[in-house]
């Protein structure tokens, strides 16, 4: 699952840059809006991290992803 770490740490160093510390649902959805690269990583990633599959709605999983980078920050 080397590529799904790869995406958090990318999503990470580029939220970070934006000096976005906090990343939110709507930080993520918006990204996606802009980047059809980032888009498509962020499709691979939430059809295999198993956290985000188990979300319900699409808000829910915007928010896991956003949880998750989250911690890629602190760490």
């Amino acid at each position: 699952m080397q590529k799904i770490k790869d995406f958090e740490s990318f999503a990470a160093g580029y939220f970070t840059a934006l000096r976005i510390k906090h990343p939110t649902a709507n930080d993520i959805r918006n990204y996606c809006i802009e980047s059809r690269t980032f888009a498509a990583a962020l499709s691979f990633y939430a059809c295999n991290d198993p956290y985000v599959i188990a979300q319900e709605s699409s808000d829910a999983k915007f928010e896991a992803v956003a949880k998750n980078i989250r911690k890629m920050i602190k760490d």
